[in-house]
């Protein structure tokens, strides 16, 4: 289940994170084992703050993942917003630049969004649906048509 970090989410109603205007590379994007995506109910995971908290869930031939061909964590460009209307409901939607790592072996549960500050303040956790496998192909994160992330 994707997700927004709790702690993101007070900073976004008082209008401390904007979506807007951000220069390209003012967030990124890292590939994520399952284990980012465990024990949701209890909030174990969505209310950590920091990369730091929950970087050891960040895809490793060490883990069994694949990464031949991940050049590690994205810079997300031209960051794009949108409001949608989705069962009478207004959402923004954040958009990107599609990801892609060419010619890769790399296989992935999901990944994580963090503003490129600081301490790398989490964001969004996107779980794929089913585990994503490329195969000395391309290996390709669609983040412009859904968006990476929705607030109602």
């Amino acid at each position: 289940m994707s997700y927004t970090f709790n702690k993101i989410k007070l900073k976004m109603a008082k209008g401390e994170l904007k979506f807007y205007g951000i220069p390209d590379g003012g967030f990124k994007l890292v590939l994520v084992t399952s284990a980012a995506f465990e024990n949701q109910e209890t909030g174990a995971l969505s209310d950590n703050e920091f990369w730091g908290q929950v970087s050891g869930t960040e895809i490793t031939q060490d883990g069994g993942y694949n990464t031949d061909g991940y050049t590690g964590h994205q810079d997300l460009i031209n960051i794009g917003t949108q409001e949608v209307d989705v069962n009478g409901l207004t959402q923004l939607k954040v958009s990107a630049t599609d990801i892609s790592f060419p010619v890769s072996t790399i296989d992935a549960d999901g990944a994580i969004v963090y503003k490129n500050d600081t301490n790398k303040t989490l964001i969004e956790a996107i779980e794929f649906d089913v585990k994503q496998i490329s195969n000395s192909g391309v290996f390709y994160i669609n983040l412009s048509k859904n968006g990476w992330i929705r607030i109602q």
